[in-house]
């Protein structure tokens, strides 16, 4: 689709579309390293983001983006990372979250149980 921009061909290109964690950052985010002044991905604007993903992708599949997350190396290891994927993804989204996408078996099943201990840890964010 942008053959000049590789990050965001692999956003759009299905098993790459995880790339938004990539993209937007904080998966794997080590609140040790976060310095509360300090921009990088726990300060971006997720709406920004996702409505530029829209406006350069109108017709990304988000429940496929969902799917994707399973991929070797995907993990969640902070409530930043957790608040960045949960905001991004119900704004684009807009519509019932596929937790099936979530429970179904994984072939990264460590990335799945980060996802479900995190949002365990922070249901307030999954609300």
């Amino acid at each position: 689709m942008l053959p000049w921009f590789p990050p965001f061909q692999t956003l759009t290109s299905g098993r790459g579309s995880s790339g938004l964690a990539g993209a937007a950052g904080g998966w794997g985010l080590d609140p040790k390293d976060s310095k509360p002044d300090t921009p990088g991905p726990a300060n971006w604007n997720v709406d920004v983001f996702v409505q530029v993903i829209r406006d350069l992708a109108p017709h990304l599949n988000w429940r496929e983006v969902v799917s994707e997350l399973d991929h070797p190396g995907f993990s969640i290891l902070s409530k930043a990372g957790l608040r960045i994927l949960v905001q991004g993804l119900f704004r684009g989204l807009q519509d019932v979250f596929p937790v099936d996408q979530i429970y179904k078996p994984w072939k990264n099943s460590e990335g799945q149980v980060t996802v479900s201990a995190m949002a365990v840890i922070e249901l307030e964010l999954c609300q």
